[in-house]
């Protein structure tokens, strides 16, 4: 999302697509007139599912001038070909068949990576529907993004938690619920296996641990959603966690809890 959910709602940013989404919107943020992705592209989207999300705070600020930007005289040829090439992405995402276009063309790029995906748990219609519902949303999000650049004093990263938490709604609806809760726990027992392989040897966690582990931080994922402070869900998985882990293994918990919580 510069919008990363943490994209994708923070859903996103979460499930291996939602990641990849987040990834996606961030370097559209970073770059704003990049191009639409290309055939090498579409081999790459599904790299990674966990890997963190490029830091939002490298994104350059927007032009805070008064004046619109749009009829503004340009100050450098640099600015006026980034602004010529912001409206003809505006144009066309505003054009009907042009935003079909890469509507399809994110869809198949990622269509082509989804058998990388480790989405077993997942049936074939549901990640039609998930491929379906990201395509548009990355879209979507292009046009967002393009149109606060052309808007001095616009932030991208405004907003960001809140339009995380609406990106995970929306993708319940789009999906499913219980399609977004296996993803959900899919994704954190992966990245309960990371904390595992940090533990040492004498202190790993048993296989039903993982598996009650996950459960305990995706469900305070999703209850996240719907608060608008994250402190209680930090509480209440640090809590539960206590209740599965040694000490020695809480310590080590501690300083990932909020990487594991997290939906980027």
């Amino acid at each position: 999302m510069a919008f990363a959910l943490s994209t994708l709602v923070l859903a996103g940013t979460t499930f291996y697509l939602a990641n990849e989404l987040s990834r996606i919107r961030t370097r559209s943020a970073q770059n704003p007139v990049a191009a639409r992705p290309t055939a090498d592209e579409a081999t790459t989207i599904a790299q990674a599912p966990a890997a963190a999300v490029a830091d939002a705070s490298v994104i350059a600020q927007p032009d805070t001038s008064t004046q619109d930007v749009r009829t503004q005289p340009a100050t450098s040829q640099a600015e006026a070909a980034r602004t010529t090439r912001l409206r003809t992405r505006l144009d066309e995402l505003n054009d009907p068949v042009a935003r079909a276009r890469q509507v399809a063309e994110f869809r198949a790029a990622m269509a082509a990576s989804s058998k990388e995906l480790q989405l077993a748990h997942l049936q074939p219609h549901e990640v039609e529907r998930l491929l379906d519902h990201m395509a548009e949303s990355m879209v979507r999000d292009r046009q967002r993004v393009a149109e606060c650049n052309l808007t001095p004093g616009c932030d991208p990263r405004a907003g960001r938690e809140q339009r995380t938490r609406d990106e995970v709604r929306e993708m319940e609806q789009a999906v499913g619920v219980d399609v977004v809760a296996r993803m959900n726990h899919h994704d954190a027992k992966l990245r309960i296996r990371e904390f595992n392989d940090a533990l040492p040897a004498p202190a790993k966690l048993p296989e039903a641990t993982v598996d009650a582990l996950a459960t305990a931080l995706a469900e305070e994922r999703r209850r996240s959603i719907d608060e608008d402070d994250p402190a209680p869900s930090r509480r209440r998985a640090q809590d539960r966690a206590a209740a599965l882990l040694t000490p020695e293994q809480m310590e080590i918990f501690r300083t990932r809890q909020a990487r594991l919580l997290a939906w980027d």
